[in-house]
């Protein structure tokens, strides 16, 4: 993806017959389709050609303030929990998170190849997902245009890798919003929970059907369903990660709270303003809280100590996939530079 590749807006191509079947559910929901992925596509295309790297740096300056007034706001207005910070068993859920979280990124991301027909070895998708997050360090959608990339590099085109892209993302955020709409049934928060089941079933839908429209109905029931035991997981670890995090600060809080704090991982990321919604997902917990009968302090200190263990995780592990890769990359362009050995007679 360049800007030299121009301002026009690309049209999704039609669904391939050969590569994936007749588009399902009438012509009516394939015209509605094409709407749509014209409109994502042109949006993704607009945020990568209009980049700006001042702006970039001025919003990640924002961020940063934003991610420091928030964490001091939620250290000031803590409540008394009359025990100590177990800071061992926050490093330690960063420890086991942050790797699981990337495994499952790279597994949504090798099932975005199979909608299109492409094999991607484990060790390659790990890669690309960590790579991924690095770019969610900018305030553009850069995961996304990552996996984009790496798919169209693969053979796909920019329409069809978008596509895929943007199925596995939408029921990620579907799935989020279902499971917490679920938990909050449970624990009588009807509003809050039905609103959040309904928003969430209206996206596992949507992506469904952009997956029907890349592959055969019945390839694609099938590829859905191992998408869904992928984002469930994807929607525990950090629902889990947030309880226990919150534990070892001093808060007694449900599966349910935490589950509702954990969506606002998914709003923050969608945005794709702020880097990896660094200050904007502690904002959004920390309004999420009262609605779920916590204190806004909860939200904002979970949500940001949880951040930065995270991220320190996160820098090893990009160090421990990329530095070896970087290396061979290398040394594969050393010796392309020196070229075949010469013939030569003894």
């Amino acid at each position: 993806m360049s800007r030299e590749q121009g301002p026009e807006t690309p049209t999704v191509e039609e669904p391939d017959r050969a590569e994936g079947g007749e588009p399902g559910g009438g012509g009516r929901l394939t015209r509605a389709l094409l709407a749509f992925g014209n409109r994502l596509i042109a949006w993704v295309r607009r945020r990568h050609a209009n980049r700006s790297p001042r702006t970039e740096r001025i919003l990640l300056v924002l961020a940063v303030l934003l991610f420091i007034v928030v964490t001091w706001l939620g250290f000031r207005t803590m409540p008394d929990v009359g025990r100590p910070v177990r800071w061992g068993v926050v490093a330690l859920a960063a420890a086991v998170g942050v790797p699981l979280s990337t495994l499952l990124n790279a597994f949504e991301y090798r099932l975005s190849g199979k909608i299109l027909g492409h094999r991607i070895a484990l060790l390659e998708a790990i890669r690309v997902s960590v790579l991924a997050s690095a770019a969610n360090r900018l305030p553009i959608p850069g995961a996304a245009l990552v996996r984009i990339g790496a798919l169209r590099r693969l053979g796909s085109g920019f329409g069809k890798a978008t596509t895929a892209t943007a199925a596995v993302g939408i029921v990620w955020t579907g799935t989020s919003f279902a499971t917490a709409g679920v938990l909050q049934c449970v624990a009588a928060r009807w509003i809050l929970g039905l609103t959040f089941l309904g928003g969430g079933l209206a996206g596992i839908g949507l992506g469904y059907a952009l997956m029907v429209w890349r592959a055969r109905p019945a390839r694609a029931v099938r590829l859905t369903a191992e998408l869904l035991l992928i984002e469930l997981a994807a929607v525990a670890l950090p629902t889990v990660k947030m309880l226990v995090v919150l534990q070892a600060i001093g808060f007694d809080v449900t599966v349910a709270q935490s589950a509702a704090l954990a969506v606002s991982i998914v709003v923050a990321h969608a945005t794709g303003f702020f880097p990896g919604g660094l200050g904007l997902r502690e904002v959004i917990a920390g309004a999420m809280s009262p609605l779920v009968g916590l204190p806004v302090s909860v939200g904002l200190l979970g949500t940001a100590v949880t951040r930065a263990f995270s991220l320190v995780m996160s820098l090893l592990i990009a160090a421990i996939v990329l530095i070896p890769y970087l290396r061979g990359k290398k040394a594969s362009a050393a010796a392309e530079a020196v070229g075949p050995p010469v013939p030569h007679d003894d």
